[in-house]
């Protein structure tokens, strides 16, 4: 699947849309497995910005956020200062950064809802910090502080340019959403906020 072309603006992504192909998604039985009680280590040490510090000088939290993760619109974090496949950054387009700062993902439309959204999809585009080296995105989300139900994707690693996923992830209710995100040995966590459907 190649989800984006370099040169291609922000509009023509957003009018194309990012291809979303080799995911599933699943729910499974939780029972017994408690959510961690502290975010995953990552292969990598990673420099880690408290969560009430921006990523960067020119973002800024918005509301929306919940649990550890805020918001930001404004300027990505520096180690993804230009975005693969963004002509042009937008300064306006929610993100959010993982707690061990390896993972940022662009709501591609924001606030998420809960249930199967399919206009608009609860699209979010991942950019990793490390790399990929062929290995799929794995996502398992469950409410926070609960231990079920539990939702599980993967997305290939077989979108460009860069360390790139394009993801769709639904959830069956609305509430605060913590994401286990792993790729090869990398870790990070993220907690989403979803709301009712309208």
């Amino acid at each position: 699947m190649k989800a984006v072309v370099p040169g291609v603006t922000l509009v023509g992504m957003l009018a194309g849309s990012v291809a979303l192909g080799g995911c599933s998604g699943s729910q499974e039985d939780a029972a017994g497995r408690a959510p961690p009680t502290a975010p995953p280590a990552s292969a990598a040490t990673v420099s880690k910005s408290p969560a009430s510090q921006p990523p960067s000088s020119g973002a800024h939290a918005i509301a929306g956020g919940c649990g550890e993760t805020p918001v930001y619109e404004g300027a990505p974090p520096g180690w993804n200062a230009e975005p693969a496949g963004f002509t042009d950054v937008p300064d306006r387009m929610p993100y959010v950064v993982a707690a061990g700062g390896t993972v940022m993902g662009y709501f591609w439309t924001f606030p998420l809802r809960a249930g199967h959204r399919d206009n608009p999809s609860n699209k979010i585009l991942w950019y990793v910090r490390l790399p990929r080296a062929g290995h799929s995105l794995v996502v398992r989300a469950y409410p926070r502080g609960k231990a079920r139900p539990v939702v599980s994707y993967e997305f290939a690693a077989n979108s460009s340019p860069g360390e790139i996923y394009p993801s769709a992830i639904d959830v069956p209710q609305p509430g605060c959403w913590t994401l286990e995100l792993s790729w090869g040995a990398h870790k990070d966590r993220v907690d989403l906020r979803y709301l009712p459907q309208h």
